[in-house]
Protein backbone atom coordinates (compact mmCIF):
# COMPACT_ATOMS: atom_id res chain seq x y z
CA UNK A 1 0.00 0.00 0.00
CA UNK A 2 1.32 3.87 -1.00
CA UNK A 3 3.28 5.57 2.08
CA UNK A 4 0.46 8.18 2.67
CA UNK A 5 -3.45 8.33 2.02
CA UNK A 6 -5.38 11.45 1.99
CA UNK A 7 -8.70 10.79 3.09
CA UNK A 8 -10.84 13.54 1.47
CA UNK A 9 -14.52 14.36 3.61
CA UNK A 10 -16.64 17.52 4.52
CA UNK A 11 -19.77 15.75 5.23
CA UNK A 12 -21.23 13.89 8.57
CA UNK A 13 -21.71 10.48 6.00
CA UNK A 14 -18.66 10.81 4.44
CA UNK A 15 -16.95 10.67 8.21
CA UNK A 16 -18.96 7.66 9.37
CA UNK A 17 -18.13 5.65 6.59
CA UNK A 18 -14.57 6.50 6.49
CA UNK A 19 -13.72 6.24 9.93
CA UNK A 20 -13.43 2.82 9.83
CA UNK A 21 -11.43 2.96 6.81
CA UNK A 22 -8.91 5.35 8.76
CA UNK A 23 -9.00 3.35 11.68
CA UNK A 24 -8.05 0.42 10.14
CA UNK A 25 -5.64 1.80 8.24
CA UNK A 26 -3.67 3.64 11.40
CA UNK A 27 -3.55 0.53 12.83
CA UNK A 28 -2.35 -1.26 10.23
CA UNK A 29 0.20 1.50 8.83
CA UNK A 30 0.41 3.80 11.63
CA UNK A 31 -1.57 6.88 11.85
CA UNK A 32 1.15 9.02 10.05
CA UNK A 33 0.27 7.19 6.82
CA UNK A 34 -3.33 8.80 7.12
CA UNK A 35 -4.30 12.43 6.33
CA UNK A 36 -7.67 13.85 6.52
CA UNK A 37 -8.97 16.68 4.96
CA UNK A 38 -12.03 18.60 6.13
CA UNK A 39 -13.04 20.52 3.17
CA UNK A 40 -15.86 22.47 5.19
CA UNK A 41 -19.08 21.15 3.95
CA UNK A 42 -20.87 20.88 7.29
CA UNK A 43 -19.49 22.64 10.33
CA UNK A 44 -16.53 21.53 12.66
CA UNK A 45 -19.46 21.09 15.30
CA UNK A 46 -20.71 18.38 13.13
CA UNK A 47 -17.80 16.83 12.12
CA UNK A 48 -15.38 16.80 15.07
CA UNK A 49 -17.42 15.08 17.88
CA UNK A 50 -18.55 12.41 15.06
CA UNK A 51 -14.60 11.47 14.49
CA UNK A 52 -13.60 11.92 18.08
CA UNK A 53 -16.06 9.54 18.81
CA UNK A 54 -14.07 6.94 16.71
CA UNK A 55 -10.70 8.30 18.19
CA UNK A 56 -9.93 10.74 15.04
CA UNK A 57 -9.25 14.34 14.45
CA UNK A 58 -8.68 16.30 11.29
CA UNK A 59 -5.21 16.97 9.88
CA UNK A 60 -6.08 19.90 7.29
CA UNK A 61 -9.06 21.86 7.15
CA UNK A 62 -10.43 23.91 4.85
CA UNK A 63 -11.71 27.73 5.61
CA UNK A 64 -15.70 27.37 5.37
CA UNK A 65 -16.84 29.35 2.51
CA UNK A 66 -18.18 32.89 2.59
CA UNK A 67 -20.81 34.35 0.50
CA UNK A 68 -22.23 32.02 -1.96
CA UNK A 69 -23.79 28.65 -0.98
CA UNK A 70 -24.68 27.68 -4.96
CA UNK A 71 -23.57 24.77 -6.38
CA UNK A 72 -21.92 26.04 -8.43
CA UNK A 73 -20.03 28.29 -6.13
CA UNK A 74 -19.10 25.11 -3.57
CA UNK A 75 -17.85 22.86 -6.21
CA UNK A 76 -15.51 25.54 -7.70
CA UNK A 77 -14.58 26.58 -4.30
CA UNK A 78 -13.48 23.02 -3.54
CA UNK A 79 -11.63 22.16 -6.91
CA UNK A 80 -9.29 24.83 -6.27
CA UNK A 81 -8.75 24.59 -2.38
CA UNK A 82 -8.26 20.67 -2.96
CA UNK A 83 -5.66 21.21 -5.32
CA UNK A 84 -4.24 23.24 -3.26
CA UNK A 85 -3.78 20.79 -0.39
CA UNK A 86 -2.08 18.15 -3.09
CA UNK A 87 -0.02 20.19 -4.48
CA UNK A 88 1.49 20.42 -0.79
CA UNK A 89 1.27 17.49 0.74
CA UNK A 90 1.73 14.98 -2.24
CA UNK A 91 -0.31 12.01 -1.00
CA UNK A 92 0.07 8.64 -3.07
CA UNK A 93 -3.87 7.97 -2.59
CA UNK A 94 -6.52 9.99 -2.59
CA UNK A 95 -9.67 8.28 -1.07
CA UNK A 96 -12.96 9.65 -1.56
CA UNK A 97 -16.63 8.44 -0.24
CA UNK A 98 -20.00 8.44 -1.85
CA UNK A 99 -21.42 10.91 -3.78
CA UNK A 100 -20.79 14.46 -2.25
CA UNK A 101 -19.55 17.67 -4.12
CA UNK A 102 -16.43 16.93 -1.79
CA UNK A 103 -16.12 13.83 -3.12
CA UNK A 104 -16.48 14.69 -6.96
CA UNK A 105 -13.94 17.57 -6.43
CA UNK A 106 -11.78 15.51 -4.22
CA UNK A 107 -11.07 12.76 -7.47
CA UNK A 108 -10.80 15.69 -10.30
CA UNK A 109 -8.16 17.66 -8.28
CA UNK A 110 -6.54 14.32 -7.56
CA UNK A 111 -6.76 13.39 -11.25
CA UNK A 112 -5.45 16.61 -12.16
CA UNK A 113 -2.90 15.90 -10.35
CA UNK A 114 -1.85 12.55 -11.68
CA UNK A 115 -2.83 11.32 -7.99
CA UNK A 116 -4.68 7.73 -7.98
CA UNK A 117 -8.00 7.80 -6.69
CA UNK A 118 -9.78 5.43 -4.41
CA UNK A 119 -13.75 5.77 -4.84
CA UNK A 120 -15.44 3.88 -1.38
CA UNK A 121 -19.12 2.85 -1.77
CA UNK A 122 -18.90 2.97 -5.86
CA UNK A 123 -21.21 2.29 -8.43
CA UNK A 124 -24.39 2.79 -6.98
CA UNK A 125 -26.88 4.42 -9.43
CA UNK A 126 -30.87 5.03 -9.70
CA UNK A 127 -30.76 5.91 -13.66
CA UNK A 128 -31.60 9.20 -12.94
CA UNK A 129 -29.60 12.04 -13.35
CA UNK A 130 -31.83 14.19 -11.29
CA UNK A 131 -32.67 11.65 -8.45
CA UNK A 132 -30.92 12.41 -6.25
CA UNK A 133 -29.93 15.21 -7.35
CA UNK A 134 -27.11 16.13 -7.74
CA UNK A 135 -25.35 13.18 -6.25
CA UNK A 136 -26.45 10.83 -9.31
CA UNK A 137 -23.98 12.71 -11.38
CA UNK A 138 -21.51 13.22 -9.19
CA UNK A 139 -21.23 9.64 -8.62
CA UNK A 140 -20.96 8.59 -12.28
CA UNK A 141 -18.04 11.46 -12.69
CA UNK A 142 -16.27 9.86 -9.92
CA UNK A 143 -16.50 6.42 -12.23
CA UNK A 144 -14.38 8.05 -14.44
CA UNK A 145 -11.86 9.03 -12.77
CA UNK A 146 -11.37 6.79 -9.90
CA UNK A 147 -8.18 3.96 -9.68
CA UNK A 148 -9.85 1.56 -8.13
CA UNK A 149 -13.86 1.26 -7.29
CA UNK A 150 -14.40 0.08 -3.97
CA UNK A 151 -18.21 -1.12 -4.76
CA UNK A 152 -20.64 -1.79 -1.52
CA UNK A 153 -22.49 -4.67 -3.10
CA UNK A 154 -22.78 -6.86 -6.35
CA UNK A 155 -25.24 -4.88 -8.02
CA UNK A 156 -23.29 -1.68 -7.83
CA UNK A 157 -20.02 -3.77 -9.04
CA UNK A 158 -22.23 -4.57 -12.12
CA UNK A 159 -23.31 -1.45 -12.50
CA UNK A 160 -19.69 -0.43 -12.83
CA UNK A 161 -18.81 -2.91 -14.79
CA UNK A 162 -21.68 -2.00 -17.43
CA UNK A 163 -20.18 1.31 -17.85
CA UNK A 164 -16.99 -0.44 -18.86
CA UNK A 165 -15.30 2.38 -16.21
CA UNK A 166 -11.72 2.43 -16.25
CA UNK A 167 -9.65 1.14 -13.29
CA UNK A 168 -10.62 -2.23 -10.97
CA UNK A 169 -13.87 -2.34 -9.45
CA UNK A 170 -14.01 -4.81 -6.13
CA UNK A 171 -16.73 -5.90 -4.10
CA UNK A 172 -15.71 -5.57 -0.40
CA UNK A 173 -19.17 -4.56 1.10
CA UNK A 174 -20.14 -1.53 2.98
CA UNK A 175 -18.10 0.63 5.36
CA UNK A 176 -21.63 1.49 7.14
CA UNK A 177 -21.85 -1.76 8.86
CA UNK A 178 -17.79 -1.55 10.32
CA UNK A 179 -18.85 1.89 11.68
CA UNK A 180 -22.17 -0.02 13.18
CA UNK A 181 -20.47 -2.55 14.37
CA UNK A 182 -17.85 -0.51 16.16
CA UNK A 183 -20.55 2.05 17.77
CA UNK A 184 -23.21 -0.44 18.96
CA UNK A 185 -21.15 -1.59 22.31
CA UNK A 186 -20.97 1.85 22.85
CA UNK A 187 -25.07 2.81 22.93
CA UNK A 188 -26.72 3.72 26.05
CA UNK A 189 -29.58 1.47 27.02
CA UNK A 190 -32.87 1.72 25.30
CA UNK A 191 -34.98 3.92 27.48
CA UNK A 192 -38.40 2.60 28.30
CA UNK A 193 -41.55 3.59 25.60
CA UNK A 194 -44.88 2.50 27.46
CA UNK A 195 -47.01 -0.01 24.57
CA UNK A 196 -46.18 2.70 21.74
CA UNK A 197 -44.98 2.23 17.91
CA UNK A 198 -42.41 4.44 17.28
CA UNK A 199 -41.16 6.10 14.70
CA UNK A 200 -38.05 8.18 13.45
CA UNK A 201 -37.86 10.40 10.36
CA UNK A 202 -35.24 12.40 8.43
CA UNK A 203 -35.84 14.23 5.55
CA UNK A 204 -33.07 16.22 3.50
CA UNK A 205 -32.89 15.57 -0.06
CA UNK A 206 -32.54 19.24 -1.91
CA UNK A 207 -35.43 16.93 -4.34
CA UNK A 208 -37.54 17.30 -1.47
CA UNK A 209 -37.20 20.56 -0.09
CA UNK A 210 -40.48 22.34 0.14
CA UNK A 211 -43.24 20.10 -1.47
CA UNK A 212 -41.71 16.63 -0.78
CA UNK A 213 -41.02 17.19 3.67
CA UNK A 214 -44.25 19.16 3.58
CA UNK A 215 -45.99 16.34 2.08
CA UNK A 216 -44.46 13.58 4.59
CA UNK A 217 -44.96 16.12 7.38
CA UNK A 218 -48.51 15.81 6.87
CA UNK A 219 -48.72 12.11 6.55
CA UNK A 220 -46.89 11.75 10.05
CA UNK A 221 -49.76 14.53 11.48
CA UNK A 222 -52.69 12.08 9.93
CA UNK A 223 -50.75 9.08 11.41
CA UNK A 224 -50.62 10.40 14.77
CA UNK A 225 -54.53 11.90 14.84
CA UNK A 226 -55.35 8.27 13.47
CA UNK A 227 -53.09 6.20 15.98
CA UNK A 228 -53.18 6.36 19.30
CA UNK A 229 -50.49 4.05 20.49
CA UNK A 230 -47.80 5.98 17.54
CA UNK A 231 -44.81 8.25 18.85
CA UNK A 232 -42.56 10.08 16.48
CA UNK A 233 -39.35 11.52 16.71
CA UNK A 234 -38.42 13.53 14.12
CA UNK A 235 -34.52 14.96 13.45
CA UNK A 236 -34.14 18.17 11.38
CA UNK A 237 -32.59 19.42 8.89
CA UNK A 238 -29.95 21.95 10.19
CA UNK A 239 -31.18 23.82 6.78
CA UNK A 240 -33.76 26.41 8.95
CA UNK A 241 -35.88 26.16 5.34
CA UNK A 242 -36.35 22.25 5.96
CA UNK A 243 -36.79 22.17 9.89
CA UNK A 244 -40.00 25.34 9.61
CA UNK A 245 -41.35 23.12 7.22
CA UNK A 246 -41.87 20.47 9.70
CA UNK A 247 -42.89 22.85 12.76
CA UNK A 248 -45.24 24.89 10.54
CA UNK A 249 -46.80 21.39 9.75
CA UNK A 250 -46.72 20.04 13.25
CA UNK A 251 -47.20 23.12 15.13
CA UNK A 252 -50.91 23.11 16.43
CA UNK A 253 -51.41 19.44 17.11
CA UNK A 254 -53.68 18.59 19.84
CA UNK A 255 -51.94 17.70 23.72
CA UNK A 256 -52.84 14.01 23.32
CA UNK A 257 -50.95 14.18 19.86
CA UNK A 258 -48.09 16.73 20.76
CA UNK A 259 -46.72 15.26 23.72
CA UNK A 260 -45.99 11.87 21.45
CA UNK A 261 -43.81 14.30 19.47
CA UNK A 262 -40.40 14.92 19.72
CA UNK A 263 -38.76 17.67 17.59
CA UNK A 264 -35.16 16.89 17.95
CA UNK A 265 -31.90 18.52 16.24
CA UNK A 266 -29.37 16.84 14.42
CA UNK A 267 -27.95 14.12 17.08
CA UNK A 268 -24.27 12.69 17.88
CA UNK A 269 -23.68 9.73 15.91
CA UNK A 270 -24.47 7.63 19.40
CA UNK A 271 -27.50 8.91 19.78
CA UNK A 272 -28.31 8.54 16.25
CA UNK A 273 -27.69 4.99 16.39
CA UNK A 274 -29.60 4.63 19.92
CA UNK A 275 -32.73 6.04 18.79
CA UNK A 276 -32.98 4.10 15.32
CA UNK A 277 -32.13 0.75 17.62
CA UNK A 278 -35.24 1.90 20.19
CA UNK A 279 -37.33 2.56 16.54
CA UNK A 280 -39.67 0.18 15.18
CA UNK A 281 -39.93 1.74 11.49
CA UNK A 282 -37.91 4.48 9.98
CA UNK A 283 -39.29 6.94 6.97
CA UNK A 284 -36.30 8.57 5.28
CA UNK A 285 -35.15 9.82 2.26
CA UNK A 286 -31.45 9.43 3.22
CA UNK A 287 -29.35 6.20 2.13
CA UNK A 288 -27.11 6.47 4.94
CA UNK A 289 -29.36 5.93 7.97
CA UNK A 290 -31.25 3.46 5.38
CA UNK A 291 -28.08 1.28 5.52
CA UNK A 292 -27.61 1.52 8.97
CA UNK A 293 -31.37 0.73 9.92
CA UNK A 294 -30.05 -2.50 8.13
CA UNK A 295 -27.73 -3.08 10.56
CA UNK A 296 -29.79 -2.73 13.10
CA UNK A 297 -33.09 -4.88 11.94
CA UNK A 298 -35.52 -1.91 11.51
CA UNK A 299 -38.13 -1.96 8.46
CA UNK A 300 -37.86 1.16 6.35
CA UNK A 301 -40.13 3.19 3.82
CA UNK A 302 -37.85 5.59 2.14
CA UNK A 303 -39.46 8.94 0.95
CA UNK A 304 -38.14 9.06 -2.43
CA UNK A 305 -39.44 8.46 -6.33
CA UNK A 306 -36.02 6.37 -7.03
CA UNK A 307 -33.33 5.08 -4.85
CA UNK A 308 -29.59 3.72 -6.09
CA UNK A 309 -29.84 1.53 -3.76
CA UNK A 310 -31.60 -1.41 -4.70
CA UNK A 311 -30.69 -3.98 -2.12
CA UNK A 312 -33.17 -2.20 0.37
CA UNK A 313 -35.70 -2.95 -1.51
CA UNK A 314 -34.61 -6.35 -2.82
CA UNK A 315 -33.58 -7.68 0.37
CA UNK A 316 -37.29 -6.79 2.10
CA UNK A 317 -36.13 -4.34 4.37
CA UNK A 318 -38.11 -0.95 2.72
CA UNK A 319 -40.53 -0.14 0.30
CA UNK A 320 -39.77 2.70 -1.85
CA UNK A 321 -43.32 5.47 -0.98
CA UNK A 322 -42.13 9.03 -2.22
CA UNK A 323 -43.78 11.78 -0.83
CA UNK A 324 -47.61 11.44 -1.96
CA UNK A 325 -49.34 12.04 1.72
CA UNK A 326 -51.66 9.89 0.95
CA UNK A 327 -49.62 7.11 0.07
CA UNK A 328 -46.97 7.93 2.99
CA UNK A 329 -49.86 7.60 5.77
CA UNK A 330 -51.24 4.39 4.20
CA UNK A 331 -48.10 3.06 4.42
CA UNK A 332 -47.67 4.28 8.20
CA UNK A 333 -51.02 2.92 9.19
CA UNK A 334 -50.12 -0.75 7.57
CA UNK A 335 -49.20 -3.24 10.05
CA UNK A 336 -47.40 -5.33 7.64
CA UNK A 337 -44.44 -2.05 7.93
CA UNK A 338 -44.10 -2.24 11.01
CA UNK A 339 -42.49 -5.73 11.04
CA UNK A 340 -38.84 -6.05 12.83
CA UNK A 341 -36.73 -8.89 11.24
CA UNK A 342 -33.29 -10.16 13.28
CA UNK A 343 -30.34 -10.56 10.73
CA UNK A 344 -30.13 -14.29 10.47
CA UNK A 345 -30.78 -16.50 7.52
CA UNK A 346 -32.70 -15.02 4.59
CA UNK A 347 -32.51 -11.40 6.39
CA UNK A 348 -28.76 -11.53 6.56
CA UNK A 349 -27.60 -8.19 5.74
CA UNK A 350 -27.17 -7.54 2.05
CA UNK A 351 -24.33 -5.17 2.96
CA UNK A 352 -21.49 -6.75 4.21
CA UNK A 353 -20.54 -8.63 6.93
CA UNK A 354 -18.86 -5.37 9.10
CA UNK A 355 -15.29 -6.13 7.80
CA UNK A 356 -15.34 -3.82 4.53
CA UNK A 357 -12.49 -1.39 5.45
CA UNK A 358 -10.24 -4.76 6.01
CA UNK A 359 -11.01 -5.88 2.20
CA UNK A 360 -10.28 -2.44 1.08
CA UNK A 361 -6.72 -2.50 2.62
CA UNK A 362 -6.17 -5.67 1.06
CA UNK A 363 -6.88 -4.04 -1.77
CA UNK A 364 -4.53 -1.14 -1.81
CA UNK A 365 -1.99 -3.18 -0.17
CA UNK A 366 -2.04 -5.88 -3.23
CA UNK A 367 -2.41 -2.59 -5.52
CA UNK A 368 1.31 -1.53 -4.26
CA UNK A 369 2.97 -4.71 -4.25
CA UNK A 370 2.20 -5.29 -7.50
CA UNK A 371 3.33 -1.50 -8.21
CA UNK A 372 6.86 -2.14 -6.42
CA UNK A 373 7.25 -5.47 -8.28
Amino acid sequence: MSDTILFCLGTRPEAIKLAPLVCATAQRRGRSACLLLDTGQHEPSVLDPLLAFFGLAVDIRLERPQGSTSLTALNARLLGAIGEVLEAHRPDVVVVQGDTATALQGAMAAFLAGIPVAHVEAGLRSGNPYQPFPEEMNRTVIGRLARWHLAPTESAAAALRREQVPGDVHVTGNTIVDAVRLALPRLAAAPPVAGARRLLVTMHRRENWGGGVRRVAIAVRSALEASADLSCDWILHPNPQVASEVRRVLADLPARQAERVQLLPPQPYDAMLALLRDSQLLLTDSGGIQEEAICLGVPILVAREETERPEVLSSGWGRLVGTDNTRVLDELLSPGAWQRRALEGSHANPLGDGYASEAILQILDAAGESEVG
